[in-house]
């Protein structure tokens, strides 16, 4: 075992910072790429920075735009009581985004009730994964708490009913010892469908909620309870880290230089990783 490394820096662990911060943070402390969502397209054009010219100018420090997180407008669902995201953006769009900036994969979510059971999630599934196919991307799905798809077995039983080879699933740590840390059941995941992989930490007990616990109070890799070692070491056994990053949402993060934050949490993952 060993050998992987940090590559990605998962932008929603340094958000809101412009596109241009969150890459200089990445290229000062040694990340690969960093990813890019929606609303970067609009807040580059507003500074007279075409998408082209923003991942040139990434290339330029070293840094990959390789990947947007993320499109949740790609099946069927209920009036969702909070919306994530801010403004829904359609597959179109995202497509639109993805290709203007050069990205290889997109990460799709399923974070809303719908009446579809896992049979019709996976065939809307199997639909975005052929149009990204088109422009020779990958799609990762990330399962999360309370959503249709909301442990890393339901995860991998619909990209196993959707049958496309650029079908995988995103494995958020946050996630998987949120709702169902079962390391056996990991194990039985065939590792070439994790496609990407963010790591977390957090407290035994939830702060104000699960939801504000997931978007404010995660801790730095090492410094919470989660037995990340023990899932990082099984990831690594059955060939599943890969785009591996930190995405530590925190109010503490939040607070720092975005350089400092993603340093730190850099740091932290490098720690785990080196002890595999």
């Amino acid at each position: 075992m060993g050998g992987a490394r940090r590559q990605v820096l998962w932008s929603a662990g340094v958000a809101p910072a412009p596109l241009s911060e969150r890459v200089e943070a990445a290229a000062v402390n040694g990340y690969e790429m960093v990813s890019i969502t929606p609303a970067d397209d609009e807040h580059c054009r507003a500074a007279g920075i075409s998408p082209a010219d923003a991942r040139a100018r990434a290339a330029d420090r070293g840094v990959g735009l390789a990947i947007l997180d993320g499109v949740i407008e790609w099946h069927p669902h209920d009036p969702p009581k909070r919306p994530l995201g801010g403004t829904p953006v359609d597959v179109d769009e995202v497509l639109r985004i993805g290709e203007a900036f050069g990205i290889s994969s997109v990460s799709a979510l399923a974070p809303y009730p719908t009446s579809l059971p896992i049979e019709g999630l996976a065939a809307h599934f199997a639909t975005l994964c052929d149009r990204a196919a088109d422009l020779g991307w990958r799609v990762h799905l990330e399962f999360t708490p309370r959503s249709p798809v909301s442990d890393v077995t339901a995860a991998a039983e619909l990209v196993r009913l959707a049958g496309r080879p650029n079908g995988g699933i995103l494995f958020d740590t946050w996630h998987f010892f949120r709702v169902d840390p079962d390391l056996e059941k990991l194990r039985r995941v065939p590792g070439d469908r994790i496609f990407a992989v963010q790591v977390s930490d957090g407290a035994a007990e939830l702060e104000e909620g699960l939801l504000a616990d997931t978007f404010r109070h995660r801790r730095l890799p090492g410094d919470g309870v989660f037995d990340l070692r023990g899932a990082l070491e099984v990831l690594d056994a059955i060939g599943g880290l890969r785009l591996v990053g930190p995405e530590v949402l925190s109010v503490e993060l939040f607070s720092l230089p975005v350089a400092e934050a993603a340093g730190l949490a850099g740091a932290s993952l490098d720690r785990l990783l080196a002890a595999l």
